[in-house]
């Protein structure tokens, strides 16, 4: 697989665009054409947050946290921004865990939107993968 990922970017028609989102392993695996086409590559300092588009983000607000503890705390990275939005408190030892959190949030905003048939069947799924 890897050799077909890298033959077609090596050639590919110039209408085709590829996006392949991924860890460190994408990066070995294409490090020839991360080599001779470094501006191909989008990493962690072009996808996260400044402080001001954090602000932004927040649009107002007054409650909770401020811009700049959000930014500190997350360091722009998005997923963690918007938790940190969401959950209107820095993280401490007294938080709850990220796993409880993200559980919470789940089932209060994802499976609270479902029909109860689908959400059922949501919960007999991810329980019987566990």
């Amino acid at each position: 697989m890897r050799d077909f990922w890298g033959m077609l970017a090596e050639q590919a028609p110039d209408s085709l665009r590829i996006v392949l989102v991924g860890t460190t392993l994408l990066e070995v695996t294409l490090s020839r054409h991360r080599v001779t086409h470094p501006d191909s590559f989008v990493g962690a300092d072009t996808l996260s947050f400044t402080e001001e588009e954090v602000r932004l983000l927040l649009d107002g607000e007054t409650d909770g946290l401020s811009a700049q503890t959000i930014f500190e705390e997350t360091q722009g990275w998005p997923i963690a921004v918007r938790l940190m939005m969401i959950g209107g408190a820095r993280p401490d030892q007294r938080a709850q865990s990220a796993a409880g959190f993200l559980g919470n949030y789940v089932r209060e905003h994802v499976l609270a939107t479902l029909p109860p048939e689908v959400a059922d069947f949501v919960l007999r799924g991810a329980s019987a993968a566990s």
